[in-house]
C-alpha cells in the first residue's frame, strides 16, 4: 500500500477519493494541526537498518518540498487551496514534472512529463467522477475505475485494502488528497484518510502492525509480506 516510486521501491499507494467535499478539509488555522516533519523509510532487503530519511517543508498546511536523502526532491505548487503543479528533481536536476487540473474542486485531468534525455516521454490522464461515487480513469496507458468508502481506497482494479479507523500522517496537508487518484506519483506520501491494515493483490497479501500516539497518528507502521513475521518495510513518521 506504500508508494514509493520516487525512490525507486516500487511499494503501491493509491489512496482518498477528490470526490470528497471541502468540509472534509481542515479549515482549523494551520497552527493547531498536526503535521508530520519527518519520515523514515526502511526496506530490509535494500537499506538495512539506517534506512532513507525525508523531510517535509510546509507554509501553514500547504506542503512546500518533500526531500529524501539529499538528493530527492519534490517541490509543489498551489492555486488557492488546490495542488496544480508537483516537479520532480534528482540532485537538483529536474527529471519530471506533473500538472493537475480541476472542475469544481475536483481531479479532472493530470499531465505527466519525463525531461530525462534518455528516456522522455509525456502524457495526459482523464478523470470521471461517476455517480456512485466511483472514479474512472483513461490514457494512452490504459484505463481503470477506482473504489472508495468512507475516504478510503478499497479497489483500484487490482488491489483491496483494508483500513484502520485512525488518522493518516498526512490528513491535514491542504489538497495532497490529489495524489489520491494518482498511481503513477513520484512522491512518497500515503494521503488516505486513515491507515491500510491489509492489502491482496492475486492472492497475495501484505498486513500492517502499526504504533499510535496520543493523538491517533501512527508513529511506526510495519508492513508484513504475505504472511511473513519477519521480513517487513517499516515507515516511521516524526510530527515535530
Amino acid at each position: 500500500m506504500k508508494k514509493i516510486k520516487l525512490f525507486g521501491l516500487g511499494l503501491l499507494l493509491a489512496l482518498l477519493s477528490l470526490s470528497c467535499s471541502k468540509d472534509e478539509e481542515s479549515t482549523s488555522s494551520p497552527t493547531s494541526l498536526i503535521l508530520p516533519k519527518k519520515m523514515n523509510y526502511i526496506e530490509n532487503t535494500d537499506y538495512g537498518s539506517v534506512g532513507q530519511d525525508s523531510y517535509l517543508t510546509y507554509d501553514g498546511n500547504k506542503l512546500i518540498s518533500l526531500i529524501t536523502d539529499g538528493r530527492w526532491k519534490s517541490v509543489f505548487t498551489y492555486t488557492g487551496d488546490l495542488i496544480t503543479k508537483i516537479e520532480n528533481f534528482d540532485s537538483n536536476k529536474l527529471y519530471s514534472t506533473t500538472d493537475y487540473s480541476y472542475t469544481n474542486g475536483k481531479l479532472a485531468s493530470r499531465f505527466i512529463k519525463n525531461i530525462e534525455i534518455q528516456h522522455p516521454y509525456s502524457y495526459m490522464t482523464n478523470y470521471v467522477h461517476n455517480t456512485d461515487g466511483t472514479i474512472s480513469y483513461s490514457s494512452t496507458n490504459g484505463n481503470g475505475k477506482l473504489t472508495f468508502k468512507d475516504g478510503n481506497l478499497i479497489n483500484d482494479g487490482h488491489t483491496t485494502y483494508e483500513y484502520d479507523t485512525k488518522n493518516n500522517p498526512f490528513k491535514n496537508i491542504l489538497g495532497i488528497n490529489v495524489l489520491s487518484l494518482d498511481d503513477d506519483s513520484e512522491v512518497n506520501i500515503n494521503v488516505s484518510k486513515n491507515n491500510c491494515i491489509k492489502s491482496t493483490e492475486n492472492g497475495y497479501s501484505s498486513a500492517n502492525t502499526i504504533t499510535y500516539n496520543a493523538n491517533g497518528y501512527p508513529t511506526v507502521d510495519k508492513e508484513y509480506y504475505d504472511g511473513s513475521t519477519t521480513g517487513y518495510a517499516s515507515f516511521k513518521y516524526f510530527y515535530e
